[in-house]
């Protein structure tokens, strides 16, 4: 337990380092007066009291971890002791030369709790870190603390960021981003923010010292969503008074499942069924009815204590936690085309059989892969997943992926006794847009008609009915995808759909 008497602050030093501001805090019983300052740490939403961060961390212990100590050396590359007038160091090299950064790593008490952003950032322990490193201790114990915790604790708030457009059911959200990870080209910098950031429009405020990075939701709210001339005729008939800002917020529960506009809350009707069943099964089945594979990379990463964080809101990510799952989505970690992507790390082993019309001739094997991040994720790997091709024979041996347009293929090679996620989207009856305003032009589009939707639907029920697995069927995520899938269809294709879970007892 952390005694409230421990730390005090040194000094007030500024690091920069991915989105944050720390201070630098030191133990109180080898501070000599004349040294202590403001006991604050500081990032770019505000200045935050670290005394009663102490408070609340000392009564958390059932969530203290113990990480390598050898996983706290990313935090100690980056400058955290040279003012704005002097040439910066390595703080590393800094401790090694400077006699009083020196004295204090050697009589810090390597006992005491670490405390961490999820940005990596120390708010407070720095000089315990380092001596563990010097100690050469194998693990230290350290407690994260989230971004939304750490908001309890503001002293000080930078000015509330306005949003551009007014009454957004999302807010734009900032972040400050190290000017050495953006191009000065403003259109390469463009290319790179629209890649990192799929869900958003994002922009960026050069200050100096680093890039400002406005967020803002969702990422086209006119261009891409007015693709499709029917748009307001189908919000009206989802709800009166949906407005297409609204568009990336709108959901419904179902008995046994989720209902949405967009497919990126389908995580969060699996994660609702994994708290109530209180516990992710080792083996899942994932009926994908989709245009698309939805396994790009989210903006998730590893922890060093190995749990998930949301590199965007700073927060635990963990589909046993559906608060920390929607807080994901809303932040745009998680978008549309990387829902399946948290599933397949989470669940130890995962067969997906994925109906679509752009099917590839192989089956895979998926394997996890954990990636550099460039930007927000310095110090944590980013989650992503590896596609390897394989003989039928050893196909459910581990995680695996089958892409088919055939229904019956689509349903074969389930294994018996294991929990069943259906989830679709229905782009994958119709497709006219994807999401492109070159959807007349570029050959992509999938646009059959409504009879044919219709049958479409029928056939696979009776699939998923003929081979009795309407019992295993644990949960329903159902999505609409705007800007894919026409408006004019959604009500006839959903009430179908609908309609034939219920005959089914699926919902």
């Amino acid at each position: 337990m952390i005694k409230n008497t421990i730390l005090y602050s040194l000094a007030f030093f500024s690091i920069f380092f991915g989105t944050s501001d720390a201070a630098v805090i030191a133990e109180a019983d080898d501070v000599e007066p004349k040294k202590i300052s403001i006991d604050t740490y500081k990032d770019e939403t505000g200045t935050y009291d670290v005394e009663e961060i102490i408070r609340w961390a000392s009564a958390q212990d059932e969530i203290w971890v113990e990480i390598p100590a050898d996983s706290l050396f990313n935090f100690f590359i980056w400058d955290r002791w040279s003012s704005p007038e002097t040439s910066q160091r390595l703080s590393l090299k800094q401790f090694l030369e400077d006699e009083f950064h020196r004295g204090r790593i050697l009589r810090a008490d390597t006992v005491n709790l670490i405390l961490l952003t999820n940005r990596s950032t120390i708010i407070a322990g720095i000089y315990w870190a380092a001596k563990a490193m010097h100690e050469r201790l194998e693990r230290v114990r350290c407690l994260f603390v989230d971004q939304s915790v750490l908001a309890r604790f503001q002293i000080m708030q930078v000015a509330e960021l306005e949003s551009i457009v007014p009454d957004l059911p999302i807010k734009d959200r900032l972040l400050a981003i190290d000017k050495a990870l953006l191009p000065e080209d403003s259109e390469r910098r463009r290319g790179v923010l629209e890649d990192y950031f799929p869900e958003h429009l994002a922009s960026a405020e050069d200050q100096v010292d680093h890039w400002q990075v406005r967020l803002e939701r969702p990422s086209s709210p006119y261009v891409g969503y007015s693709l499709d001339p029917q748009i307001r005729e189908g919000l009206t008939w989802w709800k009166p008074g949906t407005r297409i800002r609204d568009i990336p917020i709108e959901k419904r529960p179902l008995q046994k499942g989720l209902l949405a506009l967009e497919d990126q809350w389908s995580p969060l009707s699996w994660s609702l069924y994994f708290r109530k069943n209180g516990f992710v099964p080792e083996e899942l089945v994932l009926l994908h009815i989709d245009d698309h594979l939805d396994m790009m990379s989210p903006r998730i990463g590893l922890r060093s204590d190995g749990n998930f964080v949301d590199f965007i809101a700073g927060d635990l990510f963990s589909l046993l936690k559906p608060e920390t799952v929607e807080s994901a989505i809303l932040s745009g970690a998680i978008g549309k085309g990387s829902i399946i992507t948290p599933l397949v790390w989470e669940v130890r082993k995962i067969h997906v059989r994925h109906l679509t019309f752009r099917p590839e001739p192989d089956i895979f094997s998926l394997k996890k892969v954990a990636l550099e991040d460039l930007l927000l994720g310095i110090s944590f790997p980013r989650i992503s997943i590896q596609h390897e091709k394989v003989e039928r024979d050893s196909l459910l041996s581990d995680s695996n992926y089958i892409p088919t347009s055939d229904i019956d293929i689509w349903l074969s090679d389930i294994p018996a006794d294991v929990p069943i996620f259906l989830h679709v989207d229905m782009d994958f009856f119709n497709n006219r847009f994807d999401g492109s305003s070159a959807w007349q032009e570029d050959g992509r589009g999938h646009d059959i008609s409504i009879d044919e939707q219709l049958g479409l639907v029928k056939d696979i029920f009776r699939g998923i009915e003929r081979r009795h697995l309407e019992s295993r069927i644990v949960d329903l995520s159902l999505c609409f995808s705007p800007s894919f899938f026409p408006a004019e269809f959604w009500e006839p294709v959903s009430k179908l759909i609908q309609s034939e879970c219920q005959r089914l007892g699926i919902m």
